[in-house]
């Protein structure tokens, strides 16, 4: 049975005390009345009575709604799912990203746990800061303290921080929907005795699992369509040259559909490996350092029929995604290397729909153009 938080108990209650508080008003008030046509003692009695009734009741209503409304911050957060789910004016990551955080900052500002900074982190973006001063002042050690806590995707983390002099709470809350992973979403708040408290902890996990796990997953999945439908234009256009027979060779071939992997993805560098060609065909982003034979520095043997992602040893490329090219049998496996994991992730299904959809039958095609048999055995 998982685990009731302190937070979503409170606020289970929070509506039903606040409806209560109103009978008790409202009793505490008939009591005076009764008592006002009583004696002189027991006047003195009732009225004690019903004002500290009344009192601990007011108290307590207020403190209760005083923490957060959530159903009011769950309205006001309406207009980003609306402009989300509009058609005319999809939103991208970095715009939800700076909305949200704007979101955050300006509905918690004047509640018992303001927050004075916040941060998101989507898949194969950078870190995207709120519009605050604080945000301004947050060192890169800090920063790298983040990057270096999200790598492991643990649960959420909390660790104080100096910022200009003064002690803050860093909360850092990774982002997952179904299982996958999507990045992270963290904020700072000025140190205070009751900071790290469970019910903050489990105010944040709520906010990641209410409002923005599944917002996410929908600006991701549309990202990931528009880039998609770039590669299935650039991809038609290598397989009209196919048509065309404006391809000698396999390699040539593979170079292109290199080249506009590297040019859509971003990533360090790309290979192919056919059993057309007798060796790797490789390059890699005009930005990324050189690097000698790549082709002699990974072996992966792909019997998968299910793109999976390495970690390797080399410092300056640390991840290979392999994506096995499959026509009745294994016919090439293209490869992409970047130093972020998540990278690799996010274009994953991506690269393996191209290989489904459009590499595996133009490589076939080319191969019988071209007259070409197998000369490399992948896996051997």
């Amino acid at each position: 049975m998982s685990r009731i938080s302190l937070y979503n108990f409170i606020f289970s209650i929070q509506y039903r005390l606040i409806t209560s508080s109103f009978v008790i008003l409202g009793l505490g008030g008939s009591v005076l009345a009764g008592y006002v046509v009583s004696s002189l003692y027991d006047l003195k009695l009732g009225f004690f009575l019903g004002l500290l009734l009344s009192l601990i009741t007011c108290i307590l209503t207020v403190f209760l709604s005083s923490i957060i409304d959530f159903q009011k911050i769950n309205s006001a957060y309406d207009h980003i799912r609306n402009h989300i789910s509009d058609p005319d004016r999809r939103m991208d990551c970095v715009t939800f990203s700076n909305e949200f955080n704007e979101f955050i900052t300006t509905n918690f500002k004047n509640s018992i746990f303001p927050i004075d900074c916040s941060f998101i982190k989507i898949l194969r973006h950078n870190i995207v800061y709120s519009s605050t001063e604080l945000a301004e002042n947050i060192t890169q050690d800090i920063k790298e303290k983040i990057y270096r806590h999200c790598e492991t995707r643990n649960d959420l983390f909390h660790s104080l921080i100096s910022i200009s002099g003064e002690q803050y709470d860093l909360f850092v809350v990774p982002i997952s929907f179904y299982d996958n992973y999507l990045g992270f979403w963290g904020v700072v708040r000025k140190k205070t005795l009751w900071s790290n408290i469970q019910f903050f902890r489990d105010l944040l996990q709520d906010v990641e699992n209410k409002l923005l796990d599944d917002q996410a997953a929908s600006v991701i999945k549309f990202e990931k369509l528009q880039i998609w439908r770039e590669f299935l234009f650039e991809a038609d256009n290598i397989s009209n040259r196919i048509s065309q027979k404006n391809y000698a060779s396999m390699e040539e071939y593979a170079r292109d559909i290199l080249g506009i992997t590297i040019e859509l993805t971003n990533c360090t560098a790309a290979a192919m490996e056919t059993i057309y060609s007798p060796s790797y065909i490789w390059t890699k982003h005009p930005d990324a350092d050189d690097f000698d034979k790549l082709h002699n520095k990974f072996t992966f043997c792909t019997k998968n029929s299910t793109p999976v992602i390495h970690e390797r040893r080399n410092p300056k490329i640390k991840y290979v995604l392999s994506v096995p090219i499959i026509i009745d049998d294994l016919k090439g496996v293209l490869y992409l290397f970047d130093n972020t994991k998540e990278n690799l992730e996010f274009y994953r299904l991506i690269l393996s729909d191209l290989a489904n959809i459009k590499i595996d039958n133009d490589m076939v095609n080319l191969a019988q153009q071209l007259g070409l048999e197998p000369v490399h055995r992948i896996c051997k």
